[in-house]
């Protein structure tokens, strides 16, 4: 499937168009397939760094980090 990826912290350059794996899923989940999706203010800022120690210390947005928390689509595969 095709991402927007970042590799590291930094400004527009680090984004990345790439062919990734489609994720497993596991019980109590769903997969969607995304239709449409947007990069939010937010997005910006973690990509910039915004929070970073603390998703570093939580281990909740490692490297490579796929961009874009808001999305709609189609329940590809459901677990629930």
């Amino acid at each position: 499937m095709k991402a927007v990826t970042i590799n590291s912290y930094g400004n527009s350059s680090v984004l990345n168009i790439e062919d990734i794996p489609i994720p497993e899923t596991k019980s109590n989940e769903v997969l969607v397939q995304v239709k449409y999706s947007s990069i939010n203010p937010i997005d910006i800022m973690k990509r910039e760094g915004y929070g970073r120690r603390i998703f570093e210390k939580q281990r909740k947005l490692l490297f490579p980090w796929v961009i874009g928390s808001d999305f709609s689509g189609i329940v590809f595969q459901n677990r629930l």
